[in-house]
């Protein structure tokens, strides 16, 4: 095993690198990312400056806690995008604010509207059917409504 830590040489730490940034190809987390960067930079300092491998795997750690924790936050901030459709992904939350009638009266707590076509179970203070309600939350596959008080 102690001879296997012989080989390492600078080739090796750019091997590891690009091993490295495939994972984060396969396994986006802006992880890897940090880890190969780290292991390139212990190959090109082991280009110029040669050290054994108890230096090697020192540097590297060293580096790849510093770059993950000094630059991952920058990068996840700059990855960020804002967007004029935040609620893409998340198409219930556009339910929120609008006006609809009650399909099914809420009895106890519960009851049931219709929304293009789909039947949605609702959850509020008891209201006979056709009243008109408002959404005020998704929770799920529920949404809380509040009655309109005419």
């Amino acid at each position: 095993m102690a001879n296997l830590f012989t080989y390492f040489d600078p080739w090796t730490w750019f091997i590891i690198s690009g091993v490295l940034l495939l994972l984060e190809l396969l396994a986006p987390g802006i992880f890897f990312l940090f880890l190969g960067i780290s292991a390139a930079l212990v190959g090109i300092i082991d280009l110029v400056i040669p050290m054994g491998w108890q230096m090697e795997l020192t540097v590297f750690s060293i580096v790849s806690v510093v770059l993950i924790i000094i630059a991952r936050p920058f990068v996840v901030n700059r990855l960020k995008t804002e967007t004029d459709q935040p609620n893409l992904n998340k198409r219930t939350n556009n339910f929120v604010g609008q006006m609809y009638y009650l399909d099914e009266a809420i009895k106890s707590g519960k009851g049931s509207i219709t929304i293009n076509d789909t039947r949605w179970r609702v959850r509020g203070t008891d209201a006979p059917k056709g009243t008109q309600v408002t959404v005020t939350k998704v929770n799920g596959l529920e949404l809380v409504v509040a009655t309109i008080n005419d």
